[in-house]
């Protein structure tokens, strides 16, 4: 890895740990906390990747899937921008769907990882499997929101500290002569 993209990997993770102590520290709170944080990192991810499109990804190759995709989390992150003071219930639902979606994704890509002959393709199971559990034990305790900011919050810690985790990776790189 790069210097500049292992110091990113490592505010990122620790970001995502900080985050997570201050929703144990104020559960009734963290529904709000965790909505705004999560429009603010969407709508800068939307951000980033049009960016790049404009200024690389149109002149490659597939560039227009950067120009939809930074289009897509833009718009989910202006409509969780547009949710805070809407009812807990839809943004629990809310929350227990993108994190469903993202450990399905992350699981499917680990099984790609397999296939391919990566050897750190447990790393993303894991990861995979743990945000599923999260939306599974979210759905015992849907009744009751502090229990799912808290169970929220520990699986953002795991997040993160993966996150950190993946710095240590290492990576193969191809050489054309």
């Amino acid at each position: 890895m790069k210097h500049l993209r292992i110091i990113y990997s490592i505010l990122i993770g620790i970001a995502m740990i900080l985050v997570a102590f201050v929703l144990l520290l104020y559960p009734h709170d963290g529904l709000t906390l965790v909505l705004g944080f999560l429009s603010l990192v969407l709508i800068a991810m939307g951000i980033r990747q049009m960016i790049q499109y404009f200024t690389m990804a149109r002149y490659m190759v597939g560039g227009k899937i950067t120009f939809y995709l930074g289009l897509i989390i833009l718009d989910f992150g202006f409509i969780s921008a547009s949710m805070i003071n809407q009812s807990k219930i839809y943004i629990l639902i809310y929350l227990i769907g993108i994190n469903g979606f993202y450990g399905v994704i992350s699981t499917l890509r680990s099984f790609e990882a397999k296939r391919h002959g990566v050897n750190t393709w447990w790393i993303k199971l894991t990861n995979g499997i743990i945000s599923l559990v999260v939306v599974v034990t979210c759905f015992f305790f849907i009744k009751n929101p502090d229990n799912l900011v808290r169970i929220y919050a520990i699986g953002l810690t795991i997040s993160g500290l993966y996150r950190i985790a993946t710095i240590f990776r290492k990576e193969e790189v191809v050489y054309v002569q």
